[in-house]
């Protein structure tokens, strides 16, 4: 059956947790970006940040628990909506942005590649290595891509 899922809960499946961080509807400010699924997942010890398309301010207001995630998936296809101390938060060991090749919009946004690259992490981007499919080697994080 269809849940609605907010901030707080969780779902397990088999080797995986899912831990909703966002949203929380009293915070949501009207915009259908800052509504959506902020998720947690959690395998093998390792964690990684799945953030659909939440612009700055429902970044701003997203409580992580954690000081580090192993995967990134930076929000709306790396737009320019983006608060840099949420990347500074996230302090991920990889970052991807999953955005079309000569997209109409401009992304992924300069400065949201050159906020990562401040930061000092790696970015795979689907407009250039393809889908990319990331995995838990030996408790290491790995990747592939077409």
């Amino acid at each position: 059956p269809l849940q609605e899922l907010r901030a707080g809960d969780e779902v397990d499946f088999p080797g995986v947790t899912v831990r909703v961080r966002w949203p929380q509807p009293e915070l949501v400010d009207g915009s259908p970006n800052n509504g959506s699924l902020v998720l947690d997942l959690e395998h093998a010890g390792l964690h990684a940040l799945i953030t659909g398309d939440a612009d700055a301010a429902a970044q701003q207001a997203i409580t992580l628990p954690l000081a580090g995630y192993a995967v990134f998936k930076v929000p709306h296809h790396g737009s320019r909506f983006q608060d840099p101390a949420f990347v500074h938060r996230v302090r991920p060991a990889l970052a991807l942005v999953s955005v079309g090749e000569g997209n109409d919009y401009g992304h992924p946004a300069k400065n949201t590649v050159q906020a990562l690259r401040r930061e000092g992490i790696p970015l795979l981007r689907t407009d250039e290595v393809g889908a990319i499919a990331v995995s838990v080697r030996k408790g290491q994080l790995a990747f592939s891509s077409r």
